[in-house]
């Protein structure tokens, strides 16, 4: 005898694991073969919404697929960034922001690669913000080379620029930092600062940033500084 009450049903796998990526790329599948029957003629990195389930997911076969909870700003350009080879920003904290995320993942609240525990704010389409972290920013070229400041790796341009920029007092300096949550033709001084801290690999250094309640980081409630800590796997 048949049980009528489940036919049809199923029941998708816990969030973040594995069985739930090839479970949502299973339904992207679908979905793109429906409309390509129907005479669409799609793009092949795409956006496909699903009237169901709680999940936002990208895979670089058929692009981003979101559910009706999460189609905002914030999660639908979090999900795109992906595309470009970024991954989810971390902190140092032995915390799990969700039950599928690793030690630290998604806890750099200034960073948009850590959506949903991010600083947002409301918009006309949704939660938005924040803006990309100096490092992704600097990953993917949207930093002006001349604004920013690696110490022990300077050419004579850098140099003749800290002499106008540096004040001296005593035998402390101090260097301007305008903040990154501004238009850059806006403002005038460092945008972020790289501090090498390991001499055997100057892959390995610490960034300085700041953030202000201005355009995509205005879910910050006051300027401030921050501090990351960067190593490349080479």
């Amino acid at each position: 005898m048949v049980d009528k009450s489940r036919r049809g049903r199923i029941n998708p796998p816990l969030l973040g694991s594995d069985s739930s990526f090839r479970y949502f790329d299973v339904i992207k599948d679908l979905c793109f073969a429906e409309a390509v029957k129907n005479g669409s003629n799609l793009h092949r990195q795409k956006i496909t919404i699903i009237n169901a389930g709680t999940a936002a997911v990208f895979d670089k076969k058929n692009g981003v697929l979101l559910t009706p909870q999460l189609v905002f700003s914030s999660v639908l350009t979090h999900e795109m960034v992906h595309s470009f080879f970024i991954g989810h920003s971390y902190s140092d904290r032995k915390i799990h922001v969700f039950p599928y995320a690793s030690s630290g993942e998604y806890d750099d609240r200034y960073d948009l690669m850590s959506t949903a525990n991010a600083y947002m704010y409301h918009s006309n389409f949704g939660m938005s913000g924040p803006g990309l972290n100096g490092p992704h920013l600097d990953y993917l070229g949207w930093l002006p080379m001349d604004r920013m400041l690696y110490f022990g790796r300077c050419n004579l341009f850098c140099i003749l620029i800290l002499k106008a920029d540096f004040r001296e007092s005593g035998n402390n300096y101090t260097l301007r930092l305008s903040s990154i949550s501004v238009p850059h033709n806006q403002t005038r001084g460092w945008l972020l600062i790289m501090l090498p801290y390991d001499r055997d690999d100057p892959n390995n250094y610490y960034t300085i940033e700041l953030r202000t309640p201005h355009n995509f980081d205005r879910g910050i409630e006051q300027a401030n500084y921050e501090i990351l800590n960067i190593y490349i796997r080479i």
